[in-house]
C-alpha cells in the first residue's frame, strides 16, 4: 500500500515538473523570449499569431544575454506583458562589451482559446525601447564627456589667464 502511494506521489510529481509554464501570457512570453535568445526561430515562431520564422526575426545585431518577464494586464482577448531583455553591447571604440537593460511590453492576442504574441506590436515596442536606451546612454556618455572637456578647458583658461598676467607685468602699457 505505502509502494502505491510512493509511487503516485512521484508519478504527481514528476508530471507537474514536466508541465510546461507556457499556458499563461508572461510564461508563454519567456518561452518565446528565450527561443529569441538561443536563436531557434522556428519555435519562438510558433509562440506567435503570423507563426512565420520571417517575421519572427529580430535584427541580427540584437544579442540577448537574460529575459525577465512579469505578470500581464490583461484586458480581453489582449495582453500586455512587461519584459526586460538585458542586451550584449559592443562600445566603440573600446571594443568592451556592456549590459543593457531594455523595458517594454510584450503584446499578446487570444486566439482559438491559446496567447499568440503579436510580432509588429511587439517588435515596435522593442525596438522603441532600443533606440530610447541607446540615446539614454549616448546622453550620458556625452554630458560625461563635455564636462571632462570643460575641465579641461577650464585649466587652460586658467593657464592662458596667468600668461596674459605675465605678460601684462612684463611690458607695461604704454601711455
Amino acid at each position: 500500500m505505502k509502494l502505491i502511494y510512493l509511487f503516485t506521489w512521484f508519478l504527481l510529481i514528476f508530471l507537474t515538473g514536466c508541465a510546461s509554464k507556457a499556458t499563461s501570457p508572461s510564461g508563454i512570453s519567456y518561452d518565446f523570449w528565450v527561443a529569441q535568445k538561443t536563436n531557434d526561430i522556428d519555435r519562438a515562431s510558433k509562440y506567435t499569431i503570423e507563426q512565420d520564422p520571417e517575421k519572427t526575426k529580430l535584427y541580427q545585431k540584437i544579442k540577448i544575454k537574460s529575459v525577465k518577464t512579469k505578470e500581464p494586464k490583461i484586458e480581453q482577448n489582449e495582453a500586455r506583458v512587461p519584459t526586460t531583455l538585458i542586451l550584449e553591447d559592443v562600445v566603440l571604440p573600446q571594443q568592451k562589451t556592456q549590459n543593457i537593460p531594455v523595458s517594454f511590453e510584450t503584446v499578446m492576442r487570444k486566439e482559438d482559446n491559446t496567447w499568440k504574441i503579436d510580432m509588429f506590436e511587439t517588435k515596435k515596442n522593442l525596438y522603441f525601447a532600443i533606440g530610447e536606451q541607446y540615446a539614454q546612454n549616448i546622453s550620458q556618455r556625452l554630458t560625461k564627456e563635455l564636462s571632462r572637456l570643460m575641465e579641461t578647458g577650464k585649466s587652460f583658461q586658467n593657464v592662458f589667464q596667468n600668461v596674459i598676467k605675465g605678460l601684462q607685468k612684463s611690458f607695461p602699457a604704454e601711455k
